[in-house]
């Protein structure tokens, strides 16, 4: 079976975990001990579903849960350095809730899902973000404002983790002043100009492309 080589070094993106029947993911960023507890608690405060699921609260059994959910994505994400054993697991289940807009439509474009891409990851040359950055300043489909003015309180704070993520590193342009929303795909310009192509397209359907002005980078390539 494969498992997490050691439980100590965060994989890319921290250790995730997402209970689907609440709709209910840790806080990011939490050491593999904190994470299990909180997944216990979170089961103990939701005890009918608790029941009805037949949610442990074993903290090994926890534990063999958070390895296992986290083992996956590395072999999907092909983080084989931070995996071991034998055999190929599932797919990774969802992660984490996908960002969602206040309006309720969801991020389905540009970036690949925060659930799998992080600003920790790949990301292309400074001075190719700064291309990027340039083009979208001006876009007439950007749109300044806060997070919070665009998305659900969830999903803003896992951006504005990314955003932690990214000053930590140091990565910036001379235009993010500038940088809000696209309204096209609906993703965070601030992230977006640093992601790789290649996972930009992956997730970019014909309807959303359409939906990106003549002058985006991404239709130049």
């Amino acid at each position: 079976m494969v498992k997490l080589r050691d439980r100590v070094h965060y994989p890319p993106g921290g250790y995730r975990w997402y209970q689907p029947e609440t709709n209910w993911a840790p806080p990011t960023w939490l050491p593999f001990h904190d994470t299990v507890l909180a997944i216990i608690d979170h089961r103990n405060r939701n005890p009918h579903q608790r029941d009805r699921f037949g949610w442990s609260v074993d903290y090994n059994t926890v534990s063999e849960e958070l390895d296992l959910y986290n083992a996956r994505i590395c072999h999907e994400m092909k983080w084989f350095d931070r995996i071991q054993g034998d055999g190929i697991p599932d797919p990774p289940p969802k992660t984490i809730p996908r960002p969602v807009l206040q309006s309720g439509r969801p991020v389905v474009a540009g970036v690949k899902s925060l659930a799998e891409w992080t600003i920790d990851g790949e990301v292309v040359p400074a001075e190719v973000a700064g291309a990027r950055a340039g083009i979208c300043a001006d876009c007439p489909v950007n749109k300044p404002g806060s997070m919070t003015d665009f998305f659900t309180e969830a999903a803003a704070k896992l951006i504005h983790r990314q955003f932690e993520i990214r000053q930590s590193r140091e990565l910036s342009t001379p235009f993010d002043d500038k940088l809000g929303l696209c309204d096209a795909c609906g993703c965070p310009l601030r992230l977006k100009v640093f992601a790789p192509l290649r996972i930009i397209e992956k997730y970019l359907s014909a309807e959303v492309r359409g939906k990106l002005d003549p002058r985006c980078w991404i239709l130049k390539v």
